[in-house]
């Protein structure tokens, strides 16, 4: 029923502006056994997340470490849902990057690069690029995790365009680090990188060469 209702935007708004409801959301996931109570439950909290109503409840209320651990769940469908809020919450709700951050989200994401679904790996690499931002720490910890093999290996046989952006804006961010540089230096990824540069990779291109 709860999922039904959060797909229309005068329902979540409502379903917002009771924080009981989503400590008792958040209570049945952790204790749910089917998959796909789980997918339904995440289902909601993913619509929550894309309006700024929905966004300060999961925020306020203390969401995103459980958000964080679903990134380990066993259920596809629910580490996907719980990585679109993640994403939503970074984009455009104050505080959720330290909070994140707090909840060791840099090391679940980074362990995440192995997944075959594009449109997730542009998912997670966007949001570490947020994360590792302007943070010398999280760049480390992300270059320390193998991340940065992975995202020269994605960019290597990728053709969809938003994954090659993502992956090149977070391979830019984490190219200061002393770490990452030896890494994509022994990997080739300056040949890859510069196999990207192409007339027709404008979003690309933008990426790879601006300040």
């Amino acid at each position: 029923m709860c999922n039904q209702l959060s797909k229309k935007e005068a329902s979540r708004i409502a379903m917002a502006k009771s924080p009981p409801l989503i400590a008792a959301l958040c209570g049945s996931l952790q204790t749910a056994n089917q998959p796909q109570s789980q997918i339904d439950v995440s289902s909601v909290l993913c619509n929550l997340s894309r309006n700024a109503a929905g966004l300060e409840v999961l925020y306020v209320g203390g969401v995103i470490p459980l958000l964080v651990k679903l990134l380990g769940s066993s259920v596809e469908k629910v580490v996907f849902l719980a990585m679109t809020c993640l994403h939503n919450l970074l984009l455009h709700q104050k505080g959720s990057k330290e909070a994140i951050i707090a909840a060791g989200g840099v090391a679940k994401i980074s362990q995440l690069f192995k997944v075959n679904n594009v449109k997730f790996l542009a998912l997670a690499s966007d949001s570490l690029q947020m994360l590792a931002y302007a943070l010398d720490s999280v760049k480390e910890e992300v270059a320390s995790s193998g991340v940065v093999e992975e995202l020269i290996r994605i960019m290597s046989s990728a053709e969809y365009e938003k994954l090659l952006w993502t992956c090149s804006r977070l391979l830019k961010v984490l190219s200061v680090n002393a770490r990452a540089k030896v890494i994509i230096v022994q990997n080739s990824g300056m040949q890859i990188l510069g196999a990207l540069l192409q007339p027709q990779q404008g979003p690309i291109n933008k990426s790879l060469l601006s300040n």
